[in-house]
């Protein structure tokens, strides 16, 4: 008798590869061989608020002024701690299947979050797998520069499309290997151009129509 296609992991894979993380939370409570499948690609990309609030609740609850926090004993006072061990490495595993990060509006106590966490743990290491880092005009300039120090040699696909005015926030020793970048152009020099070039992967680069033109002038240069 054929086995069930379903209970073959690499075709389960793909399947629930295309289903968002709300599916895929259900479908994790199908059997086990479905959960280990399903438990890594929930957070494979982490698209929303409401996804990057879920993953960053693995690590610790929310207190109502936006602290990651922990109840006391008596479950009457909230106090800020840090996590423990076993909450930080179940965070640091999930963290290593996040591929795609795009932050495309925060409110204040997820972004202060989000920097508590960055803050506590060294960002390269945080999400290590990490190709494609979306930033949008929605975030605050402390956030955004947090979110920067997440660069790393592995990053593919670089967007930062409002909110950087100081190209010295660019990590470019640690995008070496990067393809796309998309940055405003306010932050068009002569410097910036210089490091652009020196990335011998980069295959687009996106600053708006007027500008292009310009920045291959400035790349020959």
């Amino acid at each position: 008798m054929d086995a069930n296609p379903l209970y073959i992991p690499e075709i389960l894979e793909n399947i629930l590869s295309n289903m968002d993380m709300k599916a895929n939370a259900v479908n994790m409570r199908v059997c086990v061989l479905w959960m280990r499948v399903a438990w890594p690609l929930m957070w494979q990309r982490v698209c929303d608020t409401h996804h990057l609030r879920t993953f960053l609740k693995l690590l610790a609850p929310w207190s109502n002024d936006g602290v990651l926090a922990f109840w006391n004993k008596s479950g009457d006072d909230l106090f800020e701690a840090p996590p423990t061990e076993a909450q930080w490495s179940r965070f640091l595993l999930c963290a290593t299947w996040v591929r795609t990060l795009r932050l495309n509006s925060l409110d204040n106590s997820l972004g202060f979050g989000l920097q508590i966490i960055i803050t506590r743990c060294p960002a390269p290491l945080l999400l290590p797998n990490l190709t494609v880092l979306e930033c949008g005009g929605g975030i605050d300039a402390p956030t955004l520069a947090h979110c920067l120090r997440l660069i790393h040699p592995g990053l593919r696909t670089l967007i930062v499309r409002q909110g950087l005015h100081d190209p010295a926030q660019l990590p470019f020793q640690a995008m070496r290997d990067i393809v796309y970048i998309e940055i405003p152009p306010m932050l068009l020099s002569r410097k910036v151009v210089w490091e652009l070039g020196k990335l011998r992967f980069l295959r687009t680069l996106e600053m708006g129509h007027y500008w292009r033109g310009y920045v291959k002038e400035m790349m020959r240069w």
